[in-house]
């Protein structure tokens, strides 16, 4: 009973390993790119990885190369060609599956036109429909970002009697095709898949819109359900954070001596004063006695004597002379005239 139990015991860890491993290797075969905002699943269908071949385009015009991992299509004119057979493509189950997706580089040099043209099984040749696609649009997905747009079309049957769509100058991403846009070239507006879709081989039509030369590269096919509501991605403007500044370190210096300042100080020299000369007055010439006394009489001998014996002085000894003899030379000539009149 008890190696029953054991036994039983070591089925049931095998069956939960062996569970556990393949639910680990299902999501390895999921790839997450961005879609707006969120993310989203992709399963892979072809990483053609065929044996290298090239395809050569309907009427001489173009090549579709197979090789390292991708199908680079390449032309001047038109690419045109069906029945280009993968053995991964072909063998896919597409149940549920709504998009086919491809991962794509356009390094032309300008924009152009691509209309999906695959073989269905029991069908033939199927063409991708503008008339199906305004109401369930071909989404261009960015690989930088995720931010996705509509595809603009060229207009119904307008290229070569195919719809086709733009593919931007420079446009690297995914390229998200409905399943349910693939229809009959003559009844487009009648969809292929009323169920699960189902492809035998690929079919491309590529044109130059405004470029000169057509050089497209399909990296990789995937499958994807339904998408999400979208949600525009979120851009997130970082200020630019400036890089730290050193302060520059001052170089040592020797000390500066800074020696006292010299004053010159003003030398004044004195002006020599000025001694300002008295004016001298020219001695006032005084009549002497002895003329008046030849007039008057000669009582006035002695005033004659003083004033003959005077000082010569012209200074202010002279001045005061005069004053003290005017008074006196008054005198002597009021006395004489009395005399006079006495007589």
């Amino acid at each position: 009973m008890k190696r029953w139990i054991a036994t039983l015991t070591a089925l049931f860890l095998m069956v939960s390993m062996t569970g556990i491993l393949v639910l680990q290797s299902s999501a390895e075969d999921t790839v997450k790119i961005a879609y707006g905002s969120d993310e989203i699943q992709l399963t892979p269908v072809d990483a053609l990885n065929d044996a290298a071949h090239v395809v050569d385009g309907s009427y001489g015009w173009g090549t579709a190369t197979f090789g390292d991992g991708k199908i680079l299509i390449e032309t001047n004119q038109m690419f045109d060609a069906y029945g280009m057979d993968t053995e991964a493509f072909g063998s896919f189950d597409w149940a549920g599956m709504k998009y086919i997706v491809f991962s794509v580089e356009n390094t032309s040099d300008g924009d152009i036109y691509l209309c999906f043209q695959p073989t269905v099984p029991g069908a033939g040749n199927a063409f991708t429909s503008g008339a199906l696609a305004k109401d369930n649009p071909v989404k261009l997905v960015s690989a930088k970002d995720g931010t996705a747009k509509d595809a603009k079309f060229s207009g119904t049957q307008a290229i070569n009697n195919r719809d086709c769509f733009i593919i931007p100058y420079r446009f690297t991403g995914y390229v998200f095709l409905p399943v349910g846009i693939i229809a009959d070239l003559n009844s487009l507006s009648v969809p292929s898949f009323t169920g699960d879709a189902s492809f035998q081989s690929y079919g491309f039509h590529v044109v130059p819109d405004d470029a000169t030369y057509v050089e497209l590269t399909i990296l990789d096919v995937y499958a994807c359900g339904d998408l999400p509501e979208y949600n525009a991605p979120v851009v997130t403007t970082e200020a630019p954070t400036e890089a730290p500044t050193e302060e520059p370190t001052e170089a040592a210096t020797d000390p500066v001596v800074t020696e006292p300042e010299t004053t010159e100080q003003e030398t004044t020299v004195p002006e020599p004063e000025t001694t300002v000369e008295q004016a001298t007055e020219a001695p006032t010439e005084v009549p002497s006695v002895e003329s008046v006394s030849d007039t008057k009489g000669g009582d006035s001998s002695t005033v004659a004597d003083e004033t003959a014996g005077g000082s010569t002085d012209t200074g202010c000894s002279s001045v005061l002379g005069l004053s003290v003899l005017s008074p006196i030379f008054a005198l002597a000539v009021t006395a004489a005239v009395v005399r006079k009149r006495k007589h």
